[in-house]
Formats: C-alpha cells, sequence, structure tokens
C-alpha cells in the first residue's frame, strides 16, 4: 500500500513521512487494509463506506505537495472513517480541526478526542494527547493543564511499544529548558527513535553528538545522521527534517562540526528547509545562492 506516512502534528507537534512502514507515524498501519492505491480509487471505497479505504484516502491526500493539499477534504475522508467506528479515524479528523483552526473550543474538543481514543488504546491518541499536556497554548490559554509527568507515562507506554515518535517527545521533556534536565536519558530516547525510523530522532541524535550533550562529542557522526535525517524527511511538515537541514546548511555556512565551508552547499541545505515550510530559512537560502550566482 503506497500510503506515505505524515507526522503533522501541527500547532504543538510536527509529521514525518515515509514510503516505508514507520513507527514514527500516528497512523502507523491505518491503511494497511485499504483495498486502493490512489486518490480515485480511494474516493470510490470511501463513498461505499469502506472505513480503511477512507482512511487511506485521507493519508494520500495529506500527502499531496503544499501547493496541492486540501484540508477540508482530507478532513472529511478521515470524518467518514471516524463515523465508521475508527479511533484512528476520529483521531486524524480531530488533528486536521487542530490544523485549520486557531480557536481554543476547537483545539479542546480535540483533545477531548485524543483522550477518548488513548482510553480506547488507540496509540495515536495517547501520543496527540500527551504532547498537549505538555503545554499547547492557543489565544493565551493552555488547552489542558499541563501535566508533565502523565505526559511522560503517556509517552513512555507508546515509546515501549515501539512508537517512535513518542520516544523523541518523552526525550524533549528531559532536555532543552525542563527543570529535571536529563540529557543522557534524552539521548538515550533518541538514538532508540532513530534506529526505529524516525528521522526527527535522527536528527535530535546528530545535534546531541554535535553538541556533546548527554553523550561524548562526536561531531562527525553526528553531522552524518544530521544530514541522513534532512535527505531522508520530504517537504511540508516531514517530522522536523527541517530543522535537520537547517543545521546542515548552518554547519556548511561557518564550516562548523568538521564539514568543508561551503556557501554553495549551505544553500542548498537553507532551500530544502524553506521548502518543507521552515521560512527562517528562506532569506538565507536565497542570500547565499544569490552570492554564489554573482
Amino acid at each position: 500500500m503506497l500510503a506515505q506516512r505524515l507526522t503533522c502534528l501541527v500547532f504543538f507537534a510536527a509529521v514525518a513521512c515515509s514510503k516505508d512502514k514507520n513507527k514514527d507515524d500516528p497512523k502507523e498501519g491505518a491503511s494497511k487494509n485499504a483495498s486502493c492505491a490512489s486518490v480515485e480509487e480511494c474516493q470510490k471505497g470511501c463513498d461505499k463506506d469502506k472505513v480503511d479505504d477512507c482512511i487511506a484516502l485521507g493519508d494520500l491526500l495529506l500527502d499531496k505537495p503544499k501547493k496541492e493539499k486540501d484540508d477540508a477534504a482530507t478532513k472529511k475522508a478521515y470524518e467518514a472513517a471516524c463515523d465508521g467506528g475508527s479511533q484512528q479515524g476520529c483521531v486524524m479528523a480531530a488533528m486536521m480541526l487542530r490544523r485549520t483552526s486557531s480557536k481554543l473550543a476547537d483545539a479542546t474538543k480535540a483533545a477531548k478526542v485524543y483522550e477518548k481514543a488513548c482510553d480506547k488504546d488507540e496509540p495515536a491518541g495517547c501520543l496527540l494527547l500527551a504532547m498537549t499536556l505538555k503545554g499547547s497554548m492557543v489565544e493565551g490559554k493552555y488547552v489542558l493543564e499541563v501535566d508533565v509527568p502523565r505526559a511522560r507515562k503517556l509517552l513512555g507506554k507508546a515509546c515501549d511499544g515501539g512508537y517512535a515518535a513518542a520516544c523523541v517527545e518523552l526525550g524533549s521533556t528531559y532536555d532543552g529548558l525542563a527543570e529535571d534536565k536529563d540529557e543522557k536519558k534524552a539521548y538515550g530516547l533518541y538514538k532508540k527513535a532513530c534506529a526505529k525510523g524516525s528521522q526527527r530522532g535522527c536528527a535530535r541524535q546528530g545535534l546531541s553528538l554535535m553538541l556533546g550533550a548527554g553523550v561524548d562529542e562526536d561531531p562527525a557522526k553526528g553531522l552524518e545522521l544530521t544530514e541522513k535525517a534532512c535527505k531522508t524527511g520530504r517537504p511540508d511538515f516531514p517530522d522536523y527534517a527541517s530543522v535537520a537541514c537547517d543545521t546542515m546548511g548552518e554547519a556548511f555556512e561557518e564550516g562548523k562540526y568538521g564539514s568543508k565551508k561551503s556557501a554553495k552547499t549551505a544553500a542548498g541545505f537553507y532551500l530544502r528547509a524553506c521548502n518543507m515550510g521552515l521560512e527562517s530559512a528562506c532569506a538565507k537560502g536565497k542570500a547565499l545562492a544569490k552570492s554564489t550566482d554573482d
């Protein structure tokens, strides 16, 4: 089944896409039983109330290039799956609501769907619920009261079950500005996620190696992992692969982490990050590209 995978958790997460089965995807395995492989075929199946085809339709629509996306149609496909009894469909429909609305009421509604699905052992619901509990704010207010311990418990369960995105999210609660910061624990979780195919995990592991955060500094290996994350990720919310590309751009622009200084190479990485939706990389890429043309 084609169904390229997302992880497009808008407003408080990101998305991973791969042609292969990817544990980093909140809806991993969602359309494995679908009887279709194209938007047209899946639409026909969904119109006949085939739940798996509705989810596959949503996957395919969500995987379209940024300029061709139709959020309304994508949300409608997942809602059809939800109406057919799929908790995964309900979670994805709620995620699309979050993506298309900046209203607190809609964010709260989505969170309730995540919680209900999680209670029914739907891992995508647990992941998104945990991410919301980490501190998702809309209109100046938290969608749910911040509860990091509970979020960690949910993420730990999903991570132990092989859900790579949960491992990355759990790791992020132990680095940065966390009060009980534990960079060694964070690194171990990023490494585990990377080994399971998460490009976001690889990018986080690579950065940790370059900075020596929670692990002995190894710039060469860190750069290798970061470059892999950048090149493997696909445009438009690809599970933070855009950040990996931006890091690579910075490395080649400044000759950091053992890389050879190259404005042309840096421009290429920045522009790839820009095409993935990281706006902050656009100006840098364009400026460097212009300087190499002069």
